[in-house]
């Protein structure tokens, strides 16, 4: 954790500044220690050189998970605190665990992923519009678009995500970065102060949330006036039928289980682009191949549609929005400036997106 890290930081509980009590140090930064906030007291630990900045019930679970830490310093944490016992945040953190495993598979940047950010951006966020930006990436897995936003100029990235992904980010994708940022963070308990980013944006997260409309108005309270903000989800078409049936099954089975039968529809899928693609490629075909379904993942890997297939399959908690939807919650936010696009129109697995500029 970078100490500059401190300047966007705050106690989700109160709002105090945090101050840092360091055990370990490397580069100048820290990789063990403890934020307190200086108002209320509360603490957090600092593992692995990455904040963990969570609810009670939350960090409970997580410090378990590093018995060495705990055991050398249980006496400076804040003492237990419950068990994720909320219904809401049993699944929040089922969602994590799977992108946990999810992104330890697929933990490097792939040239796919630009494609994937150019073109979910594209009408709301230009590559100059981060140039000497400060920005925030909610829900980061392990930084692939972070990457890409730092790539194109922004001045500060900060990042955060419920799951352990977040250590890849520090770690790997953002190694030896001096303006990158990372923590682990739920959206519902945000230590980060208001009116500080120019970008916030946040893709393919808020339809994963449990009260998607509360995800969208703490990220719409970071965001400083003239500043704008971004959010990609799931539209509700056909394909939410198929797909709920399934799931069925795989919400039931472990994640190894759901990632082997994940192949045989990414298998399809990818068959169905080889199709697309040659049929694409000759003019008389080309009106046909726009009606073959799923051409939009046409440019994936084998390996980014085994992900999205798993993807969908696995995660506890998926919302489908239609654009009434996004209008509902614009309607509640300072926002001026605001356009709703969609993404793949009229095709199977279509998506919206919406951004706004703060009033």
């Amino acid at each position: 954790m970078k100490k500059d890290f401190l300047k966007f930081a705050c106690c989700p509980e109160c709002g105090g500044d945090f101050s840092i009590e360091e055990f370990e140090k490397s580069d100048l930064e820290v990789q063990e220690g403890l934020l307190r906030c200086s108002k209320c007291g509360l603490v957090f630990p600092v593992i692995g050189g990455v904040p963990r900045i969570l609810r009670p019930e939350m960090l409970t679970e997580l410090v378990a998970g590093y018995p060495e830490f705990s055991r050398k310093y249980s006496r400076q944490l804040n003492g237990p605190g419950g068990s994720a016992s909320n219904p809401d945040v049993t699944r929040s953190l089922k969602v994590a665990k799977m992108y946990e495993y999810g992104w330890s598979i697929y933990s490097k940047v792939a040239e796919e992923y630009k494609r994937e950010f150019d073109d979910v951006i594209d009408g709301h966020l230009t590559p100059a519009d981060f140039n000497g930006k400060t920005v925030l990436d909610a829900g980061c897995g392990m930084g692939r678009f972070a990457y890409f936003s730092e790539g194109y100029g922004a001045r500060e990235i900060v990042g955060f995500d419920l799951g352990e992904a977040v250590v890849t980010a520090y770690r790997d994708t953002f190694r030896d970065k001096q303006n990158a940022h990372f923590f682990q963070g739920d959206i519902y308990y945000l230590p980060l102060r208001k009116d500080i980013f120019d970008i916030v944006y946040s893709i393919g997260v808020i339809h994963h949330l449990p009260n998607p409309a509360k995800g969208v108005e703490a990220l719409a309270a970071l965001v400083r006036t003239g500043g704008k903000i971004f959010v990609w989800v799931y539209g509700d078409s056909v394909i939410k039928y198929p797909i709920n049936t399934l799931r069925y099954v795989t919400l039931r089975l472990p994640f190894r289980a759901v990632r082997f039968l994940s192949f045989f529809p990414a298998l399809f899928i990818y068959a169905v682009n080889a199709f697309y693609r040659l049929a694409f490629k000759f003019p008389p075909t080309r009106g046909m191949a726009e009606h073959i379904p799923f051409h939009q993942y046409s440019d994936r890997s084998f390996a980014g549609v085994w992900w999205i297939s798993q993807d969908h399959l696995t995660v506890p908690i998926i919302n489908y929005f239609k654009q009434g939807d996004l209008e509902g919650w614009l309607k509640t936010l300072p926002l001026k400036d605001t356009s709703i696009t969609s993404r793949y129109p009229g095709k199977a697995g279509r998506s919206w997106r919406f951004s706004g500029v703060k009033a």
